[in-house]
């Protein structure tokens, strides 16, 4: 049985390569560093995964991009997606890897607060990876802001992981939804697409406000 104070509709999940799985809810992510919505946010695990936390995220159904999240995800470029359990009438409970603070990850806002002597732009090696492979992959994030990709130092190196992919969509289907923050300057406008160069404007606008 789950825990008090986390869902209890979702007793099992479709892994992608497992199939059918238990879903146990350990708890609602505790608020920290990469908790920005922890009222969405649980930590499970699953006979499926016996090893290690995983993480579900519910979502509405229609607003989230499981292509978008598997694609970059394949290209070690976003947590990895085991699967997802749809329940008629509730949001749906995406499951995928947990990114452990404990084990160094942070948002690439905290990453470059704690660091303030380097510089961190969209000309960052690990930045233009990922921007060159949504190009090459067809795909637009739309909310890709330095608290919307996860990161962790590796020596010299930084390993980065975007994640909510509410937005996210192929080029030339995916929109910005009716209600959008006022308060970010985005580079497209409400229920129109988002371009091919959205994401890259948006971040590199952000990068320089944190």
């Amino acid at each position: 049985m789950s825990p008090p104070g986390t869902p209890r509709i979702y007793p099992t999940y479709i892994d992608y390569v497992a199939g059918s799985v238990d879903l146990e809810f350990i708890g609602l992510l505790a608020p920290g560093p990469l908790t920005l919505c922890s009222s969405l946010l649980f930590t499970a695990k699953s006979a499926g995964h016996p090893d290690g936390q995983l993480l579900v995220k519910l979502v509405d159904p229609k607003c989230y991009s499981e292509e978008v999240h598997r694609t970059l995800a394949a290209e070690g470029l976003a947590p990895v997606l085991h699967g997802i359990a749809h329940v008629a009438g509730a949001p749906s409970a995406i499951i995928m890897e947990y990114l452990d603070p404990a084990c160094g990850w942070m948002t690439l806002q905290d990453y470059i607060r704690a660091h303030p002597e380097i510089t961190i732009s969209t000309k960052h090696p690990a930045l233009v990876k990922l921007l060159n492979t949504m190009k090459e992959k067809g795909v637009v994030h739309g909310d890709l802001r330095p608290n919307n990709i996860i990161c962790r130092a590796e020596g010299q190196e930084l390993e980065i992981k975007v994640i909510d992919f509410d937005w996210a969509g192929k080029l030339g289907s995916a929109r910005y939804p009716a209600i959008m923050n006022p308060a970010i300057e985005w580079p497209g406008t409400a229920l129109k697409d988002i371009g091919e160069d959205d994401d890259e404007t948006l971040l590199m606008k952000t990068l320089v406000k944190v």
